[in-house]
């Protein structure tokens, strides 16, 4: 039975959509306080403002669709492996649909970069930088990633350099193939492997190869060659994936130690070893010691 405030009801306006509280607004990222275009931080700037960031967010993250590739070549005129390094891209030159990066070391004993541009597309962009021996790629790192510095949450980075073209196991046929074996390893997991790569992400801020965690390792183990201790893990040959949402909202993406494994060290003080994945490990990473990756014999399944 319909009673005196059933016309009411029936009849009363209603808002075509009701919000009962407002929506949450997105985070605004602080400005980062840098000195002109120079892309570092003071060491207090950044620390306070880590502080300032929400936690990462869960995961799933978003599908990766822009692909760009940095890469640092040392062509060594002695040693033609930077050759067969820039054969391992062009292959899969069109897997970028982004920046493509080249870093070329220029010196007076090294190949002019004409010599390397004439084996990649015309379009392809580069750098030249000074060579530093000590340094090698650690010293070329920065201003590569100063080019491709974005936020964006469907934007992800290769990085890769012209491993075994240093001459350093130049007189050891051994560790020469062991090289080869562990370079087309990664270029064929992280390239070719692309797919495993994408869904990777959708879990990982950067994806690898050969990863090892010494997390668990006595503090009297060396991380590195040089004993280099930053970071809790690292991907073994420096090759890698990474999303640009989750290593550039860090105001410390900028800060890379002064040593020739700097980049090989630098995603570990970044993520936990949990949002880094390895698309490729045939040992299990906790494993102390690791494999001798300059063995030919611990390469399985070898890659000629």
């Amino acid at each position: 039975m319909a009673n005196k405030f059933s016309y009411r009801r029936r009849h009363a306006k209603k808002p075509s959509i009701c919000i009962s509280k407002p929506p949450p607004k997105p985070y605004q990222y602080p400005p980062y306080p840098y000195a002109g275009d120079a892309g570092e931080l003071s060491a207090g700037a950044a620390w306070a403002l880590r502080a300032t960031l929400p936690p990462i967010p869960l995961p799933p993250f978003k599908p990766i669709t822009v692909r760009n590739l940095i890469f640092h070549c040392y062509p060594n005129p002695k040693n033609d492996a930077w050759l067969r390094n820039l054969q391992q891209l062009r292959k899969r030159w069109k897997l970028f649909n982004g920046r493509r990066i080249l870093a070329i070391a220029t010196g007076p004993d090294l190949l002019p970069a004409h010599f390397i541009l004439n084996e990649l597309d015309a379009d392809t962009e580069y750098l030249c930088v000074p060579n530093d021996p000590r340094l090698r790629e650690a010293a070329t790192f920065l201003p590569l990633m100063k080019l491709i510095r974005s936020l964006d949450s469907n934007e992800a980075t290769f990085y890769a350099h012209s491993k075994g073209s240093s001459g350093h196991h130049g007189d050891n046929a051994d560790k020469r193939l062991a090289i080869r074996f562990w370079r087309n390893r990664m270029y064929r997991e992280l390239l070719n492997g692309w797919p495993n790569v994408r869904n990777r992400f959708r879990t990982a801020a950067a994806v690898g190869t050969f990863k090892i965690d010494y997390s668990d390792f006595p503090d009297h183990v060396m991380r590195s060659p040089t004993g280099l201790d930053w970071g809790q893990w690292h991907f073994a040959g420096t090759f890698f994936w990474f999303r640009h949402d989750l290593i550039f909202r860090d105001p410390h993406w900028s800060e890379l130690a002064d040593d020739p494994y700097a980049v090989e060290m630098w995603l570990g003080a970044l993520i936990d070893s949990e949002l880094a994945q390895s698309v490729y490990q045939p040992w299990c990473a906790f494993d102390h010691p690791p494999p001798d990756l300059y063995n030919p014999n611990t390469h399985i399944n070898p890659i000629f």
